[in-house]
């Protein structure tokens, strides 16, 4: 249930996203200490309600359908297959799938990260990849996926469009910013957390040195400096200065 008394137009994706959240949580607890999934696990449903309590008339969806674009093709999501097994078909029913084609030939070689060897096997492609829709969107996810250098691949498709290997090197220059940037976050948060647990540890032998009582002091009074300078939560914080008392009680 959610409770709204404003209009809120994008209250169907708040749903939906409380409602992903809910599933992930009712799965994790069906797969707690489980090793692998052996059968199907099947997701709860969840039916949603607005209780609006506003003065303005709402104005917005009321349906989930209403809030898509294609209502219709939304809705056959959850009625039609979404399984595409290429992996059980052969390369003349996949010649006959039109636009699709290079797309699901890639894709059925992409699993064996060697896309240079298709290639050489299948030069005819490089044409392909120019005529198709989704020719870019193909290169950049195999070559997400494959192990060769990029330059290496490039010359496998000597006939590539001057325009199209241009946005392909382009995005691979997206997602390589975007993975230095993810590294970059990751390897900033481990070093906060490394620094906080030697300050920590520093503070607590100070502690020791001079006094237990002193070095509780100075550890938790470390620990509040942390969490006003935004290094650690709250909840942190306080699990931190539980720890630390338990620490210096055991002393």
């Amino acid at each position: 249930m959610e409770q709204q008394t404003k209009p809120t137009p994008l209250i169907p994706m708040r749903i939906l996203e409380y409602d992903v959240a809910i599933m992930r949580y009712d799965v994790e607890g069906k797969l707690k200490g489980k090793k692998g999934v052996q059968a199907p696990i099947k997701l709860p449903v969840i039916y949603n309600f607005v209780v609006y309590t506003g003065k303005e008339k709402w104005g917005c969806p009321t349906r989930l359908l209403d809030a898509f674009e294609a209502p219709e093709i939304f809705y056959r999501m959850f009625e039609d297959d979404f399984l595409v097994a290429l992996n059980a078909e052969g390369k003349d029913k996949i010649m006959g799938d039109g636009e699709a084609t290079t797309a699901e030939l890639f894709l059925k070689e992409g699993w064996r990260k060697d896309l240079c060897g298709f290639l050489d096997k299948n030069e005819w492609l490089a044409q392909k990849i120019n005529d198709s829709l989704y020719g870019k969107e193909i290169i950049l996810y195999v070559l997400d996926r494959d192990p060769h250098n990029v330059d290496e691949v490039l010359q496998k498709l000597p006939n590539l469009d001057p325009k199209l290997k241009n946005d392909i090197m382009s995005g691979l220059q997206r997602m390589k910013e975007a993975s230095v940037q993810q590294g970059l976050e990751k390897g900033v948060q481990q070093g906060l957390e490394k620094g906080v647990q030697q300050g920590l540890e520093k503070g607590v032998r100070q502690g020791l040195e001079k006094g237990v009582q002193q070095g509780l002091e100075k550890g938790i009074k470390a620990i509040q400096d942390f969490f006003k300078e935004g290094i650690i939560t709250k909840e942190q914080a306080d699990n931190k200065i539980k720890d630390l008392k338990q620490k210096s009680s055991d002393a």
